[in-house]
């Protein structure tokens, strides 16, 4: 549990480095999910397929942060639809997540990589373990609010109201598909 602690807190610092760019000032020019401060959210091919969640129909999934294995330059992040919303020192990503049913929901997957200003195309064949799966009682998820609700959580702090479960889901993906089981905490 303490590990999984650490790898949590580590994966938290990372998107909130990454996702620190927003606040940058840079175009706002378009395409895709959009830009904000220079970062820019492009579209994807990249599929996930999330079974195994059993009792959570008309609930939400949100997988705001997975590793490629052997490759910790690189994350996941699954969701419906991620957007900017804002701009300059206000803009915050945000994931609308999908609507679990039949016990399975199929999200988009994007990639981010150290170095790179965005999320790209996710279409390549690795192994890849998505630590942090939240089934949600609402259907967007907020980089800033949301993960310092989870954040204060982890450190012993109240559960959000929002969180229903929590698990991590590991896949093998061919050309960015791929299907998993949901495993709960």
């Amino acid at each position: 549990m303490k590990n999984l602690c650490k790898f949590l807190g580590i994966t938290a610092l990372i998107v909130v480095i990454a996702f620190s760019m927003l606040g940058c000032d840079g175009d706002s020019g378009g395409g895709g999910g959009g830009t904000g401060g220079g970062f820019t959210i492009g579209a994807t091919s990249g599929r996930l397929t999330i079974t195994g969640l059993v009792g959570h129909n008309g609930k939400y999934v949100i997988c705001p942060v997975g590793g490629i294995v052997d490759d910790d330059t690189v994350w996941l992040i699954a969701a419906e639809n991620l957007n900017i919303v804002g701009t300059g020192n206000n803009a915050v990503l945000v994931a609308t997540g999908g609507l679990i049913s039949s016990e399975s929901v199929t999200l988009k997957v994007w990639k981010g990589k150290e170095g790179e200003n965005g999320l790209f195309d996710f279409n390549g064949s690795h192994v890849a373990g998505f630590k942090e799966v939240y089934v949600i009682d609402k259907s967007s998820y907020n980089f800033d609010d949301d993960d310092e609700a989870m954040e204060i959580y982890l450190d012993g702090g109240a559960k959000p109201s929002w969180l229903i479960k929590e698990g991590f889901v590991d896949v093998t993906f061919i050309n960015g598909i791929g299907t998993g089981t949901f495993d709960p905490y």
